[in-house]
């Protein structure tokens, strides 16, 4: 059962209501000299109370626990199109084509697609275009050379 935010607030609001009117309950009662119900109501109110903090407590976790699941739903769905190429991971588009290439080291640590940076196009003198790109990842400070020929094929260039 999914609670939208807009329903959690309005039964904890009537939670607090409840409370409010188990206090004008209880002095109206002491205004009588009920002594023994009015110390069962002020047991009710803490009940209450400690009901309306475990619910809070409870859609909290259920929130966390929905957002890790999708989480790891979408990682499920991502990892059979992430492949290892020159030093570096591809994500496999639906066209065949390659995009990336993404730092190996925040893959493998935490599973995330960070794009690495083209640091420098590498042209021998006598070659007409580069034979490599040369890719740093920055928050590794780690480099991946890609060749030129690969990222034309894969039609990684954008």
């Amino acid at each position: 059962m999914h609670m939208d935010p807009i329903a959690i607030t309005s039964a904890i609001a009537a939670g607090n209501h409840a409370v409010s009117l188990l206090r004008g309950v209880a002095d109206s009662l002491k205004s009588l000299g009920k002594a023994e119900t009015i110390n069962q109501l002020i047991e009710a109110q803490l009940a209450m109370m400690e009901l309306l903090q475990k619910h809070q407590e409870l859609q909290t976790e259920n929130h966390e626990q929905k957002k890790t699941i999708q989480e790891l739903q979408d990682l499920l769905t991502l990892t059979p199109k992430v492949e290892y190429h020159y030093e570096a991971y591809w994500l496999r588009r639906e066209d065949g084509s390659l995009e990336g290439p993404f730092s190996p080291q925040v893959w493998d640590t935490e599973k995330k697609l960070v794009r690495m940076h083209c640091g420098e196009r590498i042209q021998p003198f006598n070659k007409p275009k580069p034979t490599h790109l040369r890719f740093v990842c920055l928050k590794f400070e780690k480099y991946s050379s890609v060749p030129f020929e690969f990222m034309e094929k894969e039609q990684s260039l954008e």
